[in-house]
């Protein structure tokens, strides 16, 4: 059985998914043609990290449905497909400056002031950055009893990308089933 949903993720915060660093050592947002997204890799292992949280609390006996869900090595595809989120509107970046510090020592570098590019919370409207995307799962007669553990996993979603010890990347997340 197939099923189609909708999936919206508003910011609450301004958001930095790495993609690289650019010559003039600035860490940079990930980026499709000129404009930020999320990508579907990310969101995938997020929701199945909260997917396997609901089986292991909710049904501890079948730990292995979220391979037969999400694929796994060998001939074990994924019946979950996930698009990368687009925003729905021009959304502008920000410059962010931070300070590194050794993990090991838990020090400040010394002159290792950090810049990073992050999408800003707001789109060019005022309005809270959003981003759209699609979900389509493939369940079979064993995966559809965990349709609502899925389903949850998703609405669990409330920071994405890296910087949430700086207060970044904080979001909500929606996600509905399509009709047609």
């Amino acid at each position: 059985m197939k099923k189609t949903y909708d999936i919206k993720l508003e910011l609450l915060s301004a958001m930095h998914i790495n993609g690289g660093v650019s010559v003039d050592s600035k860490r940079l947002v990930v980026k499709l043609d000129g404009r930020s997204y999320v990508p579907a890799t990310l969101l995938k292992g997020i929701i199945r990290a909260n997917f396997d949280m609901h089986v292991k609390t909710y049904s501890p006996q079948n730990t292995g449905i979220s391979d037969r869900l999400f694929g796994s090595e060998g001939y074990n595809r994924s019946h979950v497909i996930l698009d990368n989120l687009m925003s729905e509107k021009e959304v502008p970046f920000e410059s962010r400056s931070g300070i590194a510090i050794n993990r090991y020592s838990r020090k400040v570098v010394d002159k290792a002031l950090v810049f990073s590019e992050v999408t800003s919370a707001h789109d060019t409207d005022g309005n809270p950055s959003s981003f759209c995307g699609e979900m389509t799962v493939y369940y079979t007669d064993e995966t559809k009893d965990y349709e609502k553990y899925l389903l949850n996993a998703v609405e669990m979603i409330s920071c994405i990308g890296s910087g949430k010890s700086r207060g970044m990347g904080f979001a909500e997340v929606t996600i509905n089933e399509k009709t047609c």
